[in-house]
């Protein structure tokens, strides 16, 4: 989306959050998988930021804290269709099939709508 003055707006229309856990004998394959799809994840349509994480500790954000079991995707999005579009990608299919099994896990995706939030907010004051 581009206002009329031709500048994107600074708060994206929605924000997903996916956290996959991966069996420990798929770990090479997750971190294989983080270099592999910056490029489609870069490319996807509505993106308007994004960032492959990965997880661990935070004691001391160091490599000995990481948790390579665990690894997250943050996008930004344009609208929600492309959102949703997104969820359908090969990106998204492939890392669910890689937690699927013994060991792994996947957190359902969190929409984060700014709207939603101003909302929210709203209503709550209004108690």
């Amino acid at each position: 989306m581009t206002t009329s003055a031709g500048y994107r707006p600074l708060v994206p229309e929605l924000v997903t959050l996916h956290v996959w856990g991966v069996p420990p004998g798929r770990v090479l394959q997750a971190a294989a998988a983080m270099a592999r799809d910056r490029r489609p994840v870069a490319q996807a349509p509505g993106r308007t930021f994004h960032k492959l994480l990965g997880t661990g500790t935070g004691a001391t954000f160091t490599p000995k804290d990481a948790d390579p079991r665990h690894w997250a995707l943050l996008v930004c999005w344009s609208d929600a269709r492309a959102a949703d579009g997104f969820e359908r990608s090969d990106v998204v299919r492939r890392w669910d099939a890689r937690a699927a099994g013994p060991g792994g896990d996947e957190v359902p995706a969190t929409n984060l709508s700014w709207a939603a939030w101003v909302e929210r907010e709203k209503n709550r004051g209004a108690r």
